[in-house]
């Protein structure tokens, strides 16, 4: 009798236990997941670090930018906080960030986290960096904006629409892979511009620079995809000159271009034509006179071609030098050898241009590779929908 009470007391003691867990957890999952939404709308307006109207449809949302236990601090000498993305005097806010949205005239709201897996987030209240893009000539929810720099030049754009009533997070899809964001310039002369923006028809346009190259402007165009909540890749990357020909994208008529810049083209494109096809991966070649390409065939290799140089003579050039590329495998291999650039352009002496609209053709005094005989060589520039692009000329030292 004895044992027998003692075992109920233990299994008692043990349901006790149990049940006592089972309500700690589902106190600090409760805690965690609603703590939030104890918070009415008033107290929300008042922690919040920003707000703004979004609109779905015939709806207008209002939203609320808020951190609880957030930190709100200005940048100062003393306190060290000064970045790439904040200077002396900026104001920047840090917490687990999260957006507050609900009916405009409502009560009742929901809380969208933005920066999930981040306990921690910084970003710069100073700068124009929240945005809200209206769509409504497109016939799509407005896009609420989030720019992160993390850099001289680059950061991280997060972009965030409501779609059936709540907040959700735009990826983007890029060479059949889903990024969460999109690394994007800011301007050289107004850094509170962020190179993002509209072209109409679902189209969205990002503009990106890579400093380790020469004239590394990249634009990439994007198509929204409401129904899988995405911007996706629409064709390839563009390799801009200038960043003023990323602005005028697509391009309609002939934009001036000075004699410097147009020599600076060819250069560019002289390089860039290097750049490809020496492009090769830093794996062992398959044998002693292939190399595997970063490219993975002859098509993408054109298209690379054709940032700067015309669909006439990549075609050309490709048919000239067709034996020094095979296709194997799913890779593309290039022969190892000369590709025939013959003069040194750099430090070439423009004699003259003429100029025919939207068509330039450029006289130059070069130097041939290891001689000191300076020849008169001639280039074509012609104007395409891609902007300024090199095309052969009489005596163009390649073909």
């Amino acid at each position: 009798m004895l044992l027998q009470f003692r075992k109920m007391n233990k299994i008692q003691s043990l349901c006790k236990w149990r049940n006592g867990l089972i309500g700690i957890i589902l106190l600090i999952l409760f805690a965690v997941n609603s703590k939030a939404q104890t918070l009415d709308l008033q107290e929300i307006k008042q922690l919040s670090y920003k707000q703004f109207e979004l609109q779905s449809g015939n709806s207008t949302y209002e939203a609320y930018l808020f951190a609880e236990g957030g930190k709100k601090q200005v940048v100062s000498q003393e306190n060290g906080l000064s970045w790439a993305g904040a200077d002396i005097g900026d104001t920047i806010v840090s917490g687990d960030l999260k957006i507050a949205y609900g009916l405009k005239g409502s009560n009742q709201y929901k809380v969208f986290d933005l920066f999930t897996g981040d306990s921690e987030t910084t970003l710069n209240m100073t700068r124009n960096y929240i945005n809200v893009m209206s769509n409504n000539s497109q016939g799509i929810s407005d896009f609420l904006t989030i720019y992160q720099p993390h850099g001289s030049s680059n950061g991280d754009l997060f972009v965030y629409t409501i779609d059936n009533r709540s907040m959700k997070k735009v990826q983007f899809l890029r060479n059949n892979k889903i990024f969460d964001s999109k690394e994007v310039l800011r301007g050289n002369t107004d850094e509170d511009r962020v190179e993002f923006s509209g072209l109409g028809g679902l189209k969205f346009k990002s503009i990106s620079f890579n400093n380790a190259e020469l004239c590394g402007y990249y634009m990439e165009i994007y198509r929204y995809n409401p129904k899988t909540i995405r911007l996706e890749q629409s064709g390839d990357a563009i390799r801009c000159l200038y960043l003023d020909q990323c602005k005028g994208y697509p391009y309609t008529k002939p934009y001036p271009i000075t004699d410097k810049e147009a020599k600076e083209l060819i250069v560019s494109a002289y390089s860039w034509l290097q750049e490809c096809l020496t492009a090769f991966e830093s794996t062992v070649p398959d044998d002693n006179w292939l190399c595997p390409s970063i490219y993975p065939d002859t098509k993408s290799l054109e298209m690379a071609l054709e940032i700067y140089w015309s669909k006439d003579y990549t075609q050309k050039l490709l048919g000239k030098y067709k034996n020094n590329f095979v296709e194997k495998a799913g890779k593309l291999y290039i022969v190892l050898g000369d590709f025939g650039l013959h003069y040194y352009l750099e430090d070439s002496e423009i004699i003259k241009v003429e100029d025919y609209g939207n068509k330039k053709k450029i006289f130059l005094k070069a130097r041939r590779e290891g001689e000191e005989i300076r020849d008169t060589i001639t280039f074509i520039i012609v104007f395409t929908n891609r902007g300024w692009v090199l095309q052969d000329g009489g005596s163009d030292p390649l073909l």
